[in-house]
């Protein structure tokens, strides 16, 4: 939805446009215990621990600075809470990030970690996932979380808050003190799972919502061409093609 609003902010005709949610693969992403149990062993964490992720390129757009600055809140109140970045991105920048976390004293509260191709693993080890984003279009990444059962607590831009609807935490983007108040929140949830997210991926956010959504809009472009044509005729190729 946010990149249609962007689209008619700049000229588009709203009435020719529709949108067409990304679709989440629920098959491939999915609650998964011996997921979590090998990487938090990878991790030297034990379950008692409470980890929050952060996975997101290293760029400053994804705004991990006032994830740090939330971090060292929350750690205030939980001493307990471990956070990991998971990512890529310049090196340097890398750095300067790790420079604020030890100027904010989580140097051994926080774990920097290679992005790796099985991300499924990282959102099964953590119990809390964040993004701290200043820009987003429709991002992936939480749905794909939500879809592994995660609870989530997400800045107000792009889809965000659209993707979560009411399973997780939404709050205004670049306020650690709200970010950090929407960590402990979903840090204090009852349930280990959480399972309403989930459902809500797969009511609405799946591969298969994807493709029929996109199959109406082709038929639709289709049919003003040939208003006669019933849904799932073949349109014969014309002598031009």
């Amino acid at each position: 939805m946010a990149g249609l609003e962007y689209a008619a902010q700049g000229g588009l005709p709203r009435e020719k446009m529709m949108f067409i949610p990304n679709g989440i693969d629920t098959n491939t992403f999915y609650p998964n215990e011996e997921d979590r149990r090998r990487v938090r062993a990878q991790w030297n964490m034990g379950d008692e621990v409470k980890v929050v992720g952060n996975i997101s390129r290293f760029d400053p757009i994804k705004n991990h600075k006032m994830f740090l600055k939330a971090a060292a809140l929350v750690v205030a109140e939980r001493p307990d809470v471990r956070f990991v970045c998971v990512g890529h991105g310049k090196e340097s920048y890398v750095q300067e990030l790790k420079q604020l976390s030890r100027t904010l004293g989580l140097e051994n509260k926080v774990h920097w970690i290679q992005a790796k191709s099985d991300v499924r693993e990282v959102y099964n080890a953590i119990d809390v996932f964040c993004s701290s984003s200043l820009s987003e279009g429709f991002p992936n990444v939480i749905g794909e979380a939500m879809a592994c059962g995660r609870h989530c607590v997400v800045t107000d831009v792009g889809d965000s808050a659209l993707v979560v609807g009411d399973t997780g935490v939404v709050v205004p983007s670049d306020n650690p003190q709200a970010f950090s108040a929407g960590l402990l929140d979903r840090l204090a949830a009852p349930e280990a799972l959480n399972l309403r997210g989930r459902q809500r991926i797969l009511e609405n956010f799946t591969v298969a919502h994807l493709g029929d959504k996109s199959e109406y809009v082709l038929f639709q472009a289709v049919q003003e061409m040939h208003p006669n044509l019933r849904r799932n005729e073949e349109v014969a190729p014309s002598a031009d093609a």
